[in-house]
């Protein structure tokens, strides 16, 4: 299989040779059937008041900046800091940035897919399983999961997170159709 299979079938042979002896087989061959339903836990993120933290799609990593009295830190000391070089020492609490954000919540993607085999001969379509049964199928999918709007949220892996308030889509991508789902 090349990937360029568009259907499935009920009897795929299938050639096997080993050394001089040929041997065939017949397969089902089960293809998803299109499109792809997207779940998404909550469909509405909310802000998390109070919280402020690194924007998670903003580049460059972040340390913890300790006081420069070297004591003992309490909560209003702490600050997040963009730091290029992790090797570097942290940089001043004058050239803090202030690269923090507002919180949203978050919540996990999930994909599901029917398969189904076409009978060649007489167009009949069978289901895997049932034909109400669906299959998670995300971690075969999430390279190919895309949010529309990147500026409300964004994909960490399949877990999706609020940026900014507003409304947004995600969706599955074909590499080379593009097809989507909706988040209903």
């Amino acid at each position: 299989m090349d990937g360029s299979e568009v259907r499935g079938s009920h009897n795929a042979t299938v050639i096997a040779r080993y050394g001089e002896r040929p041997g065939v087989a017949s397969f089902t061959v089960w293809m998803p059937e299109l499109p792809l339903t997207v779940h998404v836990g909550d469909t509405k993120l909310s802000q998390v008041r109070g919280w402020r933290a690194p924007d998670p799609a903003s580049p460059g990593a972040f340390a913890l900046k300790m006081p420069a009295g070297g004591g003992a830190a309490s909560d209003e000391d702490l600050a997040l800091a963009p730091q290029e070089d992790p090797a570097a020492p942290p940089a001043s609490a004058s050239s803090y940035s202030g690269a923090c954000s507002v919180r949203y919540q978050q919540t996990p993607v999930q994909v599901y897919g029917r398969f189904v085999a076409v009978d060649d001969n007489s167009g009949r379509h069978s289901y895997l399983l049932s034909r109400r049964a669906q299959v998670r199928v995300t971690e075969l999918v999430a390279h190919l999961l895309r949010v529309a709007d990147t500026s409300v949220a964004i994909l960490n892996h399949t877990t999706l997170m609020g940026r900014s308030p507003g409304r947004t889509e995600v969706q599955v991508r074909q590499e080379e159709g593009g097809r989507s789902c909706e988040v209903v």
